[in-house]
């Protein structure tokens, strides 16, 4: 339901992990979950090219609808719990300059930018 997916996204955002991952179950054919869903009559009808499985190369159509959430929704609540926890993660990071500072150093951007500077302003 919705709320049982809004639970799970504030449950994910209050735990505070580094790092998140978040899925929609896809059943793929010849495996015991796409043969249980075909059973169900879960499977959208509409699906019948795995070409298109892939949107934008960073997340999949939903080709197995759930008894309480549209394939359109389930999609939306997938857009926005990466949303929720990834734009929360980037404030509490921005907030903290110590913190930012770590992550950029670690990322090699602080050394770059001393770099440059030194070729820029110190001849």
């Amino acid at each position: 339901t919705d709320k049982s997916v809004m639970k799970t996204i504030e449950f994910a955002k209050e735990l505070g992990a580094d790092v998140s991952q978040f899925s929609i179950t896809t059943p793929y054919p010849s495996t015991a979950l796409w043969d249980m869903a075909e059973e169900m009559g879960v499977i959208d009808e509409g699906f019948s090219d795995w070409g298109t499985f892939f949107l934008n190369g960073d997340h999949m159509d939903p080709i197995m609808k759930t008894y309480t959430l549209s394939s359109d929704k389930l999609l939306k609540f997938y857009k926005k719990a990466w949303r929720a926890l990834y734009i929360q993660k980037a404030y509490r990071t921005l907030k903290s300059p110590t913190k930012t500072y770590k992550v950029l150093k670690r990322r090699g951007v602080i050394p770059a930018a001393v770099s440059l500077y030194k070729k820029i302003v110190c001849p």
